[in-house]
């Protein structure tokens, strides 16, 4: 079943709402923005009188080593989160066995709101996105068990650093001078443990009447430096909407956790930015399912690139 390219089947959906509610009757199945590692659905139903709404996250095979582990993980790290009070979908239903859709799917809360293109507050959006980046690295492996995560996949450890720069930017004089940087300063120095999304921009986070409500999808979560969720954030609203934003971004979250919390960013901020020179189609994807058409991705490539002179030229 080919589930990555189009929705479930109704009357799956429909004996999946009955293991959640019996009684319920599915009333409608939308396709929610973003899901590279899952398709997403919003699943409206009616029960006992009255109308719900969950969401359901449908693994995409091909993204994933091991499906059932991958939902499995991601469901022990949703009800860490609700136990921690963490604004983040309250877990209802894990089929890491794919018995309903043939794939591993997640049930959730549906959480109010939607992810935002366009801020008509920058100062309180930006102080709401970092204070809700800084409650999730408030969880560490001494406050909370988090012995079911793995290393974060965009940390810039010494293993990913070694050897050449490989793969589409190996031909670039920037990407080459900006790798040279990162190997030469490979011990900078990493920050105590913590839980990282490893995927935060703004497209993960949902917002209903200018008020955060949560951060969805916990896929990729693991254990790491906290600048790397900082960084990547930086790196997102650098190529949505300039560098500024990425600034005032990093400013607030240090005015929550204390400016160690941001030391030697530039370091992270490079690395990141490497990643999304490298898959630019991938970031791009994202920002158009998000209402994003207004720029093209040329533009947007410039401006990062301009972010990564600005990360090599604070490293001295």
């Amino acid at each position: 079943m080919a589930l990555s390219r189009r929705p479930p089947p109704r009357d799956r959906v429909q004996a999946l709402l009955e293991s959640i509610d019996p009684g319920a009757l599915l009333l409608r199945l939308r396709r929610l923005s973003g899901g590279i590692s899952t398709r997403t659905f919003e699943v409206l139903y009616a029960s006992g009188g009255r109308r719900e709404a969950v969401v359901l996250r449908v693994y995409v095979p091909e993204n994933y080593d091991s499906d059932s582990d991958s939902a499995a993980r991601e469901w022990r790290t949703l009800r860490l989160l609700e136990s921690a009070g963490v604004a983040a979908p309250a877990p209802l239903l894990l089929d890491a066995a794919g018995r309903h859709f043939g794939a591993p799917c997640i049930v959730t809360s549906r959480l109010p709101g939607a992810p935002i293109a366009h801020p008509n507050n920058w100062p309180s959006f930006l102080r709401q996105l970092a204070a809700a980046l800084a409650s999730v690295h408030a969880l560490t492996p001494e406050s909370a068990d988090l012995s079911h995560l793995g290393e974060s996949q965009h940390s810039p450890s010494d293993e990913r650093l070694a050897g050449p720069l490989t793969g589409p930017l190996a031909g670039d004089a920037l990407a080459q001078r900006a790798w040279a940087a990162l190997q030469e300063r490979r011990q900078a120095g990493m920050l105590p443990l913590s839980l990282v999304h490893d995927d935060y921009w703004p497209g993960n986070t949902v917002w209903h009447r200018g008020r955060l409500t949560g951060i969805v999808d916990w896929g990729s979560a693991g254990l790491g430096d906290r600048r790397t969720d900082i960084a990547q954030c930086r790196v997102d609203l650098t190529l949505m909407h300039g560098a500024e934003r990425a600034h005032q971004f990093a400013a607030a979250y240090a005015s929550i956790a204390g400016e160690a919390a941001v030391k030697d960013l530039w370091f992270w901020d490079a690395y990141l930015s490497l990643h999304a020179l490298a898959s630019l189609h991938y970031f791009e994807a994202g920002y158009i399912d998000l209402g994003l058409r207004d720029e093209d991705m040329q533009a947007r490539r410039q401006r990062l690139e301009r972010f990564l002179e600005d990360a090599l030229a604070q490293a001295g």
